[in-house]
């Protein structure tokens, strides 16, 4: 029997980070927006119109309790992916899952602006990978005119590729690894391990897993990332590192205290306030136009856009604590598999044209597990949360809390 049990609740940040809750019951609610009128002279009959218009709310309540003992046994070390089966723009539009790759490896050629050209011609687009002390390590790619593939080992960073050769999305990835072990200044900072792709399991190993080897929240950042300059190239799938942690006791009182103080003042960095806020444009009529508020409010918050700092957080390696999502684990027999149960996420099948088998939880074969990414409607519950209460008796050595959460899709 598979311990489906032991996994927890968790409210997921825009960074990535997991916020997991100790919870006593669970409410999920649906609202369809049927709009039933009276009908006068029907004999008591109604009107209504459904849309399939729906809305809803998930009330979670709980308790924050002290640690015993740290929550973790070791202090953690971010992680990031690479994975070379997809492009990230299909991961993150949430369409039809395209392959990295292309036809006949023309992305793979976009690299170097061209199908023709004379061997070896260096890459303009670079991977950039950022250490634990905030050190940016560059890999460009070479195009090769023999053999498949080659990596450098004298500090340079160059992963060769021959697009004539027989190459796939697994090799890629394979080359990658072998880069960053045998590259002495690379292997100091990083490991690295090949897994099966997440996405688009029929390519083989794809996933790449880039782990810094200095453990800690100092590991956390916006890499790896794709320096782009030639038209057209899009890159694979990629995470920024994260889940870095370190070893520490929190009291029921501190952990009531970090969900108070996300809930209290965070920035949708990837909604259109926050993404005005984070570039200093919350002035005059930008403001007005978008927030729709009196102009003589809108003009005082303007007096504020040299020091953004006033409006929210636009700043830091975290800043992306903002709440976006939640999973919440059940016991699947469906999905067992010899098991008695194994874990997975409640979902919201939304979307056009859905059928009924890919809305219940014979569609649901993903882990409980699973990352929380750009495809969330497979892996958890997308949206925010609107009201957040704290509860202590004095004297008491826990807090209880209630939060009300609100799935949304699309969040400005």
């Amino acid at each position: 029997m598979a311990a489906a049990n032991g996994t927890p609740i968790r409210l997921v940040k825009q960074n990535g980070g997991l916020i997991e809750l100790d919870v006593t019951s669970i409410g999920i609610t649906v609202n369809r927006k049927t709009g039933p009128l009276p009908m006068p002279f029907s004999g008591g009959r109604s009107f209504g119109v459904d849309m399939n218009m729906n809305g809803g709310v998930i009330i979670i309540e709980g308790l924050f309790t002290d640690d015993s003992t740290s929550s973790l046994s070791t202090s953690n070390a971010a992680e990031a992916i690479i994975d070379f089966a997809p492009t990230h723009e299909s991961i993150q539009e949430e369409t039809s899952y395209l392959s990295f790759f292309g036809t006949q490896n023309d992305n793979l050629k976009r690299l170097w602006n061209s199908t023709t050209g004379t061997s070896p011609i260096l890459s303009t687009t670079t991977l950039m990978l950022t250490n634990a002390s905030g050190t940016q390590r560059e890999i460009k790619f070479k195009k090769l005119s023999s053999g498949t593939f080659d990596y450098s080992s004298n500090g340079t960073n160059i992963i060769g590729i021959n697009t004539s050769a027989t190459i796939n999305n697994s090799s890629l990835a394979a080359a990658l690894k072998n880069l960053i072990q045998n590259e002495t200044t690379l292997n100091n900072e990083f490991s690295v391990s090949v897994s099966q792709s997440d996405y688009m399991t029929v390519l083989g190993n794809t996933r790449v897993k880039i782990t810094q080897k200095t453990a800690g929240s100092a590991g956390n950042n916006t890499s790896p990332r794709w320096s782009i300059n030639t038209p057209g190239f899009k890159p694979p799938y990629t995470t920024d590192f994260r889940g870095g942690e370190e070893l520490q006791r929190k009291s029921a009182g501190d952990k009531a205290m970090d969900l108070y103080g996300i809930i209290q003042n965070s920035n949708n960095k990837h909604g259109l306030v926050g993404g005005l806020v984070g570039g200093g444009l919350v002035a005059g009529g930008i403001a007005a136009g978008v927030l729709g508020g009196p102009p003589g409010v809108v003009a005082g918050v303007g007096m504020a856009t040299a020091g953004v700092d006033m409006i929210g957080n636009t700043g830091g390696k975290d800043e992306n604590d903002y709440i976006r999502g939640l999973q919440i684990p059940y016991n699947s027999m469906v999905q067992a598999d010899g098991d008695t149960y194994v874990a997975r996420n409640f979902f919201r099948p939304v979307g056009n044209r859905k059928k009924p088998s890919e809305k219940g939880s014979e569609a649901n074969t993903l882990p409980a597990s699973s990352k929380f990414t750009a495809n969330e409607n497979l892996v958890g519950i997308k949206g925010t949360v609107n009201k957040f209460d704290i509860t202590y008796q004095a004297g008491e050595t826990v807090y209880g809390f209630v939060i009300q959460f609100v799935p949304i899709d699309w969040l400005l």
